[in-house]
C-alpha cells in the first residue's frame, strides 16, 4: 500500500510539474505576461489577482483530473466526445477543441521556436536556422518516447526554473520591498491605466487560460499516473499553488518598478539589472530560464496534440511502425507548421504575452471550465460482456450512467460509450455494443 501510494504522489507532483511547465513560457520568464496581465490592472495585481487564479485553477484542474481519471480518456477528442453525447454539441465543441488545440500549437510554439533561436543567436552566437533546427529536434526527442520520458523532462525544466525564480527572488525582493509596499499602498485602480474595472477583471479571469495551458497534455499523463481522488487533488492544487507562488514572485519584483516597468520589452532583465542592481551578469540568468521555459512550454504543447494524432498517423500512414517513429513523425510535422509562422509578425513572442490575444476566448473557456464536470449523461441499456477464462460475464449498466467503473476478481475496467477504453487485469479492452457488443483486447 505505501508503494502505491508512493507511486500515486510522483504521479500527482509530475502532473504538476507538466502543468506548471507549460505555464511558465517565454512571456513569463520575460516578465511582459505578468505586466501586461496584472500590474497593469493597478494595485490588486500584485496579490490578489494572482490569489483569485490560483484558486479557479485549483478547482478547475482538480474536476478535469478526475475525469481523466473516472472516464480515462486517450486524448483531448476524445475526452470531448466523452463530455458532448448530443451529436450536434458533440461535433461542434469538439470542432472547437481542434481548432484552439491547433491555434495553440501553430501560434505559441512558433513563438517559443522564434523566441529560443533569437535568444541562441544573441547570447551564443548561433544562427538562426541553426537555432530554429536544435530547438524542434529537442522537442521532437523529448517526445518520443510518450508520458514517460515528457515527464522525466518536465520534472527537471520545473526544478530548474522554481530554483531560478526563489533566487530571483531572495536577490530582489530586499531591494524592491520599498517600491511593491508603495505601489499596493497607493490603491492605483484599472482606470490609472486606461482600464475599466470589468475590463480589468475580465482579462484577468481569462488568463486562466496561461495557468492551465497544459490541459491537453494533462489527458494522456492522467490516464497513465493518476489512478485516485487524492491524486487529482494533489496534482491540481501543486499547480494552483505553483503558478500562484510564481506569478506572486513577478508581481511583487515588478512593481515596484511601476509604472515605467510597462514599458520595458524586457521587464525582467529590467528589474534585475536597474532595481536590484545585480550587473550584467543577470543577462545569463534571463537566457537560463527563457530557454527552460520555452522548451518545457514547447514540449508540452507538442505532446498533447502527437498523443492525439499519432494513433491516427499510425492506423492510417505509418501501420507497421514503432510508437516512437510515429511520434518523430507527428511532431515533425507539427513544428514544421509552427515554423511556417515565424515569417509573420503577429507570431512576435512579446505580442502574444499582450492579454488583447487571449480574450477573444474567453467564452469559450468559460464554457469549457463548465462541461470539464465529471457529470454522468448516457443512454440506458448498454450492456458489454468480458470473456475470460471460466466464461463469460455480462454486465447490464444503470440507467443514467455513462461511466462505470466495474471491479471484480482483481479486474477492472470502465464501460463509457459506443467505443471507447478501459483497463482490466490482463490490459486494456475495447469496450462497444448493446446486447450483442463485446470486450476484445486493444491497444
Amino acid at each position: 500500500m505505501k508503494k502505491t501510494e508512493k507511486f500515486g504522489m510522483f504521479g500527482s507532483l509530475g502532473l504538476a510539474a507538466l502543468m506548471f511547465s507549460t505555464y511558465i513560457g517565454l512571456g513569463y520568464a520575460s516578465g511582459t505576461q505578468t505586466v501586461s496581465f496584472y500590474l497593469t490592472k493597478g494595485s490588486m495585481g500584485v496579490f490578489l489577482a494572482p490569489v483569485v487564479l490560483g484558486i479557479i485553477t485549483f478547482f478547475w484542474c482538480w474536476l478535469t483530473f478526475e475525469f481523466n481519471r473516472v472516464y480515462r480518456p486517450r486524448d483531448y477528442k476524445e475526452q470531448f466526445s466523452m463530455i458532448y453525447r448530443n451529436p450536434v454539441a458533440n461535433k461542434f465543441f469538439i470542432f472547437m477543441k481542434e481548432l484552439t488545440s491547433f491555434g495553440q500549437l501553430f501560434v505559441v510554439v512558433s513563438a517559443m521556436i522564434s523566441g529560443a533561436a533569437t535568444l541562441m543567436k544573441n547570447y551564443l552566437g548561433i544562427p538562426m536556422l541553426v537555432g530554429t533546427l536544435l530547438f524542434a529536434a529537442a522537442v521532437i526527442v523529448m517526445t518520443m518516447q510518450g508520458t514517460s520520458l515528457v515527464a522525466k523532462v518536465s520534472n527537471v525544466l520545473t526544478i530548474v526554473i522554481i530554483g531560478i525564480v526563489i533566487y530571483i527572488t531572495i536577490i530582489g525582493i530586499g531591494p524592491t520591498w520599498e517600491g511593491m509596499k508603495s505601489f499596493v499602498e497607493a490603491g492605483s485602480q484599472p482606470e490609472d491605466y486606461g482600464f475599466t474595472k470589468f475590463y480589468a477583471w475580465f482579462v484577468i479571469i481569462n488568463s486562466v487560460a496561461n495557468f492551465i495551458a497544459g490541459m491537453n497534455a494533462s489527458v494522456p499523463y492522467c490516464r497513465e499516473n493518476i489512478h485516485s481522488r487524492k491524486d487529482s487533488i494533489v496534482a491540481a492544487a501543486g499547480n494552483a499553488i505553483l503558478c500562484t507562488a510564481a506569478t506572486i514572485a513577478c508581481t511583487m519584483l515588478f512593481s515596484a518598478g511601476m509604472p515605467a516597468i510597462a514599458e520595458e520589452p524586457l521587464p525582467m532583465v529590467y528589474t534585475l539589472r536597474e532595481l536590484v542592481g545585480a550587473g550584467a551578469w543577470v543577462q545569463y540568468l534571463y537566457f537560463v530560464i527563457a530557454l527552460a521555459a520555452m522548451l518545457s512550454t514547447g514540449i508540452s504543447i507538442i505532446y498533447g496534440m502527437s498523443e492525439r494524432w499519432s494513433p491516427v498517423v499510425g492506423a492510417k500512414l505509418l501501420k507497421n511502425s514503432k510508437p516512437a517513429v510515429v511520434r518523430i513523425a507527428v511532431s515533425d510535422d507539427h513544428c514544421l507548421h509552427a515554423d511556417e509562422l515565424l515569417r509573420y509578425p503577429e507570431s512576435d513572442p512579446h505580442r502574444l504575452s499582450h492579454p488583447d490575444e487571449h480574450c477573444n476566448a474567453g467564452g469559450v473557456y468559460a464554457a469549457l471550465c463548465y462541461h470539464s464536470l465529471p457529470h454522468p449523461q448516457g443512454q440506458e441499456g448498454w450492456r458489454v460482456s468480458r470473456h475470460a477464462a471460466g466464461g463469460a460475464e455480462r454486465i447490464k449498466l444503470p440507467p443514467r450512467i455513462s461511466s462505470y467503473p466495474y471491479k471484480r476478481s482483481g479486474a477492472s475496467f470502465y464501460i463509457t460509450s459506443k467505443s471507447s477504453w478501459g483497463i482490466s487485469a490482463s490490459g486494456p479492452l475495447l469496450c462497444g455494443g448493446r446486447s450483442r457488443g463485446g470486450c476484445s483486447a486493444g491497444g
